[in-house]
C-alpha cells in the first residue's frame, strides 16, 4: 500500500480510501458518478473529480439522480454509482433502487454516513443508515477513518465480489471531520491517477451468464406442439434474447411480440400477431385461439388482453425465458411451467423447431391480424388534418421517419397505446424502445430518459403523460444544467388518470373526479419557460409529424392536447 503523506491527517486516509474504492470500482467497468452535494460525503466526491477515467455529474435532488443513473445503466449494463451525504438523502434512491433490482442493474449507492458512535445520541443529521434499503439491494459497510489499511482493503474485495452477484448495491461509508485532505496531498494523489489511468474494464453485468439444457421431456413437448405460440415481453436488455429471437422468427409459429421487447429490432421481423393486443381481449377469441405449448420471454406481459389470455389457459405447458425467475413470475407459475434461467446451449438451439405446426393453426392467427390492420389503418390514415388523439399520436409517430429512433416510454396508459396504435409495416425499422416495466412506477421518468439520452449520445425521445411529467418536475432542473443531454419530451394532456376509465372504479363516478382524475394545477408551458427549455404545444397531427422531423438538438418538450371524444371514438371503433 502507498505511504500516506501525513498518516496522522484522516482527511488525507479517508480521501485515499475513497480513491482506492473508485478505483476499484473502475477496475470493474465504473466510468460514470452522480454526485448530489452534501458535506458528509466530500471524500468520495474528491476521490471522484481526482479520478481522471471516471465521468461526474451533479443532480441536487437524489430521487432525481437515482432514476438518471438508472437510465444510464440500462443501455450499456455496467456499474454505475450515487454519491450522497448522511440523514435523510440516501432514503430517496429507493424507487431507483427498487426497479434496479427488478431490472438487475448494476447500481452503486456509495452513503455517507457519520461516526457510528453518533447513532442515537441526538446527534445532527444521523440516522441508522444500515440496509436502508431491505431486500431491494446488496448491502456492505465500510469505515475509512477508523479502520486499518488491511481491513478497509478486505472490505473493498467485498464490495467487489457483491457487486458481481448482479443488481443494486449499498456500501454505506462511516467518515469523520476532518472531512477534506490537504491540498498537496490531493493534487499529489490526482497526478499520480492520471500518469497511471487505465482502460475501463469492457465486463458487462449480464442476467444472462449461463447456460441451460431443455429437459428431453420438454424437447419433446416442443416436436410434438401442433399450436405453439411465442409471447415476447418487455426487455430493457433486448439483445439477451437476440439468439431467441432469431430462432423462433424462423419458425412458423405466431409471435406476440410488445415493441419493448425489442423483438421487431433485432430481427428486422414483423410479429405474426402484432394486434394480439386487441383481438386477444375477447372472449370469443380467447377460447378459439388456445395454444398447446406457450413460449415466453422478459418481464410481464403489458397488456391485460395477453394477461388474461395466459391465465385462461394454466393448463398449457410454459417455458419462459428470463435470467431472474424470482423477479418476474407472472402470476403463472404452475408445475408445467419451465424457467429457463440462462441462454439455451447453442447445441440446444435445434431443438427449437416445430414440424408439426398446424397451418390452420398459424393461418387463423394472421385472419385477425389482417382483419384488424385494416380498422387501423382505415379509422387513423384520415386523421392527418384532423385534431390530436391518442391514437393518432402512436400511429404517426411510428409511420413517419422521425429524427429520433430512440424512445422511452412512461407507464399507464402509454406503455399499452404504444403497441396498440403502432403503425405496422414489414419494410419500416422499428424504434429502439426502453421501459421501466420492473415495478410501473411513474416516479423519476423524465430523469430516466435523460440517463439513457446521456448514455446513448444521441436525441432520445420520451412519452409520458401529464400526471407522469408533473411528478418529476425536478428533474427539469437537470435538463437545463445539462445543455449536452439531447431528450425530447412528448407529453401526453389527457387531462390526467383516464386509465381509469377502463378500470372497474369507473362505475364509482361520483368519486373519479376528486380521488381518481388527478389533473395537474401547473402549466406545462409555465414550467417549461421556467427551466428555459423550448416548448411547443401540439393540437393537430399535422404539427405532431413537424415537430417530429425536426433536426433540432438540446433539451425540448412537447404537449399534446388530445382530443378526448375524439380519441374515445377512434379506439372504441378500433377495438369493437
Amino acid at each position: 500500500m502507498r505511504e500516506l503523506l501525513d498518516e496522522s491527517y484522516a482527511g488525507n486516509k479517508q480521501f485515499f480510501h475513497s480513491h482506492s474504492l473508485l478505483d476499484e470500482l473502475h477496475n470493474l467497468g465504473l466510468e460514470q458518478v452522480i454526485i448530489s452535494p452534501g458535506s458528509r460525503s466530500t471524500p468520495l466526491v474528491l476521490a471522484a473529480v481526482a479520478h481522471p477515467a471516471i465521468k461526474t455529474t451533479v443532480i441536487i435532488d437524489e430521487r432525481s439522480a437515482a432514476f438518471f443513473a438508472l437510465g444510464y445503466a440500462r443501455v450499456n449494463r455496467k456499474p454505475i454509482a450515487l454519491i450522497c451525504t448522511s440523514g435523510t438523502a440516501a432514503a430517496h434512491y429507493l424507487p431507483a433502487i427498487i426497479e434496479s433490482r427488478l431490472q438487475h442493474l448494476p447500481l452503486i449507492a456509495l452513503t455517507a454516513d457519520r461516526p457510528l458512535a453518533l447513532r442515537n445520541s441526538g446527534a445532527n443529521q444521523t440516522i441508522n443508515q444500515d440496509q436502508l434499503f431491505g431486500e431491494h439491494a446488496n448491502f456492505c459497510s465500510l469505515n475509512l477513518f477508523d479502520d486499518t489499511s488491511e481491513s478497509i482493503d478486505v472490505g473493498l474485495q467485498n464490495l467487489c465480489s457483491l457487486l458481481q452477484k448482479g443488481g443494486p448495491l449499498q456500501c454505506n461509508i462511516h467518515f469523520d471531520k476532518p472531512l477534506e485532505p490537504t491540498h498537496d496531498f490531493f493534487h499529489s494523489i490526482a497526478a499520480e491517477a492520471k500518469a497511471n489511468t487505465k482502460e475501463v474494464s469492457s465486463q458487462i453485468f449480464s442476467y444472462f451468464e449461463q447456460e441451460s439444457i431443455l429437459p428431453r421431456a420438454w424437447q419433446t413437448k416442443i416436436a410434438t406442439a401442433e399450436r405453439a405460440v411465442f409471447v415476447a415481453g418487455p426487455a430493457n436488455d433486448p439483445s439477451t434474447y437476440a439468439e431467441l429471437y432469431e430462432q423462433l422468427a424462423k419458425q412458423n409459429i405466431p409471435i406476440i411480440a410488445e415493441q419493448s421487447s425489442g423483438y421487431s429490432l433485432l430481427t428486422n421481423e414483423n410479429t405474426t400477431a402484432s394486434h394480439a393486443f386487441t383481438f386477444l381481449g375477447k372472449e370469443q377469441v380467447q377460447q378459439a385461439l388456445k395454444p398447446d405449448l406457450i413460449l415466453s420471454s422478459g418481464q410481464s406481459p403489458t397488456h391485460k388482453s395477453t394477461l388474461n389470455w395466459l391465465a385462461m389457459h394454466k393448463d398449457v405447458p410454459q417455458i419462459h425465458f428470463n435470467g431472474f425467475l424470482k423477479d418476474v413470475q407472472n402470476g403463472l407459475l404452475k408445475e408445467r411451467f419451465l424457467p429457463i434461467k440462462g441462454k439455451l446451449a447453442y447445441s440446444q438451439n435445434q431443438v427449437l423447431n416445430f414440424p408439426k405446426t398446424s397451418g390452420k393453426w398459424i393461418e387463423s392467427w394472421k385472419k385477425k391480424e389482417r382483419e384488424f390492420s385494416q380498422k387501423k389503418v382505415g379509422l387513423l390514415d384520415k386523421q392527418l388534418k384532423a385534431t390530436v388523439t391518442e391514437p393518432s399520436f402512436y400511429y404517426f409517430l411510428t409511420k413517419i421517419d422521425s429524427s429520433i429512433s430512440t424512445w422511452c416510454l412512461g407507464n399507464s396508459l402509454v406503455a399499452r397505446d404504444y403497441d396498440l396504435f403502432k403503425y405496422t409495416d414489414k419494410h419500416k425499422k422499428s424504434n429502439q424502445l426502453f421501459t421501466t416495466r420492473g415495478a410501473s412506477g411513474i416516479d423519476g421518468l423524465i430523469a430516466q430518459a435523460a440517463g439513457t439520452a446521456l448514455a446513448t449520445k444521441k436525441k432520445v425521445g420520451l412519452i409520458i403523460g401529464d400526471v407522469s411529467f408533473q411528478h418529476d418536475i425536478g428533474s427539469l432542473d437537470l435538463l437545463a444544467k445539462n445543455p449536452n443531454i439531447s431528450l425530447h419530451i412528448y407529453v401526453i394532456n389527457n387531462q390526467g388518470g383516464r386509465i381509469f376509465d377502463r378500470l372497474p372504479i369507473k362505475s364509482f363516478e361520483t368519486l373519479l373526479l376528486t380521488y381518481y382524475y388527478t389533473k395537474a394545477a401547473g402549466s406545462v408551458q409555465k414550467l417549461a419557460e421556467s427551466f428555459a427549455i423550448s416548448y411547443t404545444q401540439i393540437t393537430t397531427n399535422k404539427q405532431l409529424v413537424s415537430r417530429l422531423n425536426s433536426p433540432n438538438l438540446g433539451s425540448h418538450i412537447s404537449e399534446i392536447i388530445v382530443d378526448l371524444p375524439l380519441s374515445e371514438m377512434i379506439r372504441n371503433s378500433y377495438q369493437s
